[in-house]
């Protein structure tokens, strides 16, 4: 049992680790684009800043590991701790913890996307390219 949850375990921290590589440059860039005026700065911070930033990062980069590994149920539950893990290490080491709540939560939904996109490909038996082919 432990055996079979290492190789989840491992993928799970270097793609919470990898994830915060490509983000942390990421949000610097979607931070930088002007809002428009009349834009609500918090709809604007959680659909651009945080959403293309962190979530648009987060979730092809789980996916991939996710495919990768062919994680199945429990698998998928450690691959998404261990990244969550590595990525509060990684806003710890960066200093950002006490105010990185929202990068975070971007993280944890692109990531929990990617867990429910890859959970419909294996229960299709299909690479989405085959099933909407027909």
């Amino acid at each position: 049992m432990m055996r079979r949850l290492l190789i989840p375990l491992c993928t799970g921290a270097v793609t919470g680790g990898l994830i915060a590589a490509v983000t942390f440059p990421w949000l610097a860039r979607t931070a930088a684009i002007a809002m428009p005026r009349s834009f609500n700065v918090y709809l604007w911070d959680a659909l651009v800043v945080f959403g293309l930033g962190a979530s648009l990062v987060a979730f092809p980069l789980m996916l991939l590991a996710l495919r990768l590994a062919s994680a199945r149920r429990t698998g998928v539950a450690v691959m998404l701790v261990a990244a969550l893990l590595a990525l509060v290490a990684a806003l710890a080491a960066m200093d950002a913890l006490q105010g990185g709540g929202s990068v975070l939560m971007a993280w944890a939904a692109g990531m929990l996307l990617a867990a429910l996109v890859h959970r419909y490909w294996r229960r299709s038996g299909q690479p989405p390219l085959q099933a909407h082919a027909r």
